[in-house]
């Protein structure tokens, strides 16, 4: 009779004719309470935000420019897409590193992207992945989707360091 003991310490939750059976200390959606909503949670890296929300495309650099070093990571959740972004810093230069993670196909097909006047794109492909690279006046930026994912870089960079940075996310 001692496991019996453990069923009283469970919760029992019936709502719209399904029965939940909730261990001890989680909530309804099955969260427990030991651990906070990722919302909450502060991420050292992109990469480990992306691990968190289950992301698994290759999306984040794994080279930066030497000498830039992380100023944090935010992440902001709308309805219809997780946006995590990274800046870095080095002496007066930054790169900022921003993906919108969507959860559906309709919602990234409602994206639009501006240019500038007179700007001019580059195709640069790696990975099987088209990349978009621009620049104006001094700041390079790339852009580019990959499944239901859009990712930017945009920094005080050299175009070739941009291409490695690109490169390093698909070896």
């Amino acid at each position: 009779m001692a496991g019996s003991s453990r069923l009283w310490e469970s919760v029992v939750h019936l709502t719209q004719g399904t029965l939940q059976i909730v261990p001890p200390g989680a909530s309804q959606s099955g969260q427990t309470s030991a651990q906070p909503p990722l919302e909450e949670l502060e991420f050292t890296s992109l990469q480990e935000a992306l691990d968190a929300y289950g992301i698994t495309e290759p999306l984040v650099p794994k080279w930066l420019p030497e000498g830039f070093e992380s100023l944090g990571v935010t992440t902001n959740v709308d309805p219809d897409f997780i946006r995590i972004a990274e800046t870095y810093s080095y002496d007066e230069k930054k790169i900022k590193i921003a993906i919108r993670c969507y959860n559906a196909k309709e919602a990234l097909e409602r994206v639009s992207v501006e240019k500038e006047n007179g700007q001019q794109d580059e195709k640069y492909i790696r990975g099987g992945v088209e990349h978009s690279l621009a620049q104006n006046r001094a700041i390079y930026t790339a852009s580019w989707t990959n499944g239901l994912n859009i990712v930017s870089i945009i920094g005080d960079v050299t175009e070739e360091e941009l291409e490695q940075m690109i490169d390093s996310i698909y070896t």
